[in-house]
């Protein structure tokens, strides 16, 4: 008799002896690609080798096909391997739907949250959608960004340390193509000026302290010269108090302990809320 509950239990067993199969496997590609660079630089002035070399030239030769050879059958497998993965993400969207429908009109389960479903099929497009606004602007920034979601699907001990870490450079690297550090000093120091003159009819005129380009000022920047609605200009303004406490859960990397799943998927949804926002502002995603 099929068991739903116990298939569950099961395919999530399976699903994490993947994740920790396929992590390995990269180890071992990338444990390969150090190998390469390494003996290249050697086997370069030998590219044509015959037995006039030597037969421990000649054997070594033979082994470096025979690695080529073991990695050509693995290209040639690894599309078919690949897409049993995705027939099987397309059966979990089918669960997905099947589950939502069953739960809506006769679901057995009271309290059942059927937004949860919905949050696990609309992730990856969100995701994709922000990638795609983030390539517009610097591919690189996207790549930074497309690696967040990788690092947090990867089996480590502290999986929060690398995803966190790497949506804090988005961060940093979107301010810096958004608000570039010599043009945040100039506006800043236009504002100066501007202020400097509207007080020199003052009998005694204050003196103003120079404001330092930071990331509330980098905001600021982008804001009031990138944004031409007036209402986003004005939510992206107000956006700094949010900032800084998605910024301070961004560098909780430096801590030693832990930072706990729960914490690291809060943190890197606040995170990509608001830079939803700042996409959005800047005409870069469009309204939903």
């Amino acid at each position: 008799m099929i068991n739903p509950e116990e298939d569950i239990k099961c395919i999530k067993i399976d699903l994490q002896r993947l994740k920790v199969d396929y992590a390995t496997g990269l180890e071992h590609i990338s444990f390969q690609e150090d190998m390469a660079d390494a003996v290249q630089s050697f086997w370069r002035p030998h590219a044509h080798t015959d037995d006039s070399f030597g037969s421990a030239l000649v054997s070594g030769a033979a082994v470096i096909n025979s690695w080529r050879r073991q990695l050509d059958e693995l290209v040639m497998a690894s599309p078919s391997q690949l897409e049993q993965v995705y027939a099987a993400s397309s059966t979990a969207t089918n669960v997905g739907g099947i589950t939502g429908t069953l739960a809506q009109y006769s679901s057995p389960i009271t309290n059942f949250e059927i937004s949860k479903i919905t949050q696990v099929t609309e992730k990856r497009l969100y995701r994709k959608r922000i990638e795609e606004a983030l390539r517009s602007i610097d591919p690189n920034l996207a790549d930074t960004y497309a690696s967040v979601s990788q690092l947090q699907a990867y089996p480590v001990s502290d999986p929060g340390r690398g995803p966190l870490g790497q949506m804090r450079q988005v961060f940093d690297h979107f301010l810096d193509k958004l608000a570039p550090h010599d043009k945040v000093r100039a506006y800043l120091d236009s504002l100066t000026a501007t202020t400097s003159r509207s007080e020199t009819a003052r009998a005694t005129p204050r003196k103003r302290k120079r404001r330092k380009v930071s990331f509330k000022t980098k905001i600021e920047y982008f804001a009031q010269t990138q944004v031409s609605d007036k209402n986003l200009a004005n939510a992206v303004l107000e956006s700094t108090k949010t900032f800084d406490s998605v910024y301070s859960s961004l560098i909780r990397i430096h801590t030693p302990a832990k930072l706990g799943e729960e914490k690291t998927k809060k943190a890197l949804i606040q995170a990509e809320t608001l830079l939803q926002l700042w996409l959005l502002a800047i005409g870069k995603m469009p309204h939903d």
